[in-house]
């Protein structure tokens, strides 16, 4: 009769691994304005600096929005410099903390940035065209 659990075992434990690995059971980390100030790079040379007073300074950060040329469906990327403010809505749950960020002189408004990463490690993204599309612009924070 233990021949035949073991492959049950075996299965729900490789499942286990899987849905670990996949991060299946995340959750982003339910932070303060205090945790959310500081400054934040997409990498590419564009940077985000939240003051803890609530001012904003954007460097090269992209903004995307759709134009009326032939394939409109795809987002087009314009740079965002300038200052501005931002505040920090703590919303009712992890997945719906957000911070929302106000830069006059951008061509672009600036989305509401949701939350990810760690609590030492925080990171903002916003999505790029189709939320379906899984396609994200992400800020970590440095």
């Amino acid at each position: 009769m233990a021949l035949y659990g073991t492959p049950a075992v075996v299965t729900a434990l490789a499942l286990a691994w899987v849905a670990l690995f996949a991060g299946i059971g995340y959750e982003p980390p339910r932070l303060d304005a205090e945790q959310i100030a500081g400054t934040y790079s997409d990498g590419k040379g564009g940077t985000l600096v939240l003051a803890p007073d609530g001012r904003a300074t954007a460097t090269r950060v992209d903004t995307f929005d759709f134009d009326d040329s032939f394939d409109s469906f795809k987002p087009q990327n314009h740079p965002c410099t300038g200052t501005g403010t931002w505040t920090y809505d703590p919303a009712d749950g992890p997945y719906s903390q957000q911070v929302d960020v106000s830069v006059d002189a951008c061509p672009v408004a600036m989305e509401s940035w949701s939350v990810y990463g760690t609590r030492e490690h925080p990171k903002l993204y916003v999505f790029i065209g189709d939320p379906d599309s899984w396609e994200l612009y992400t800020l970590r924070h440095d």
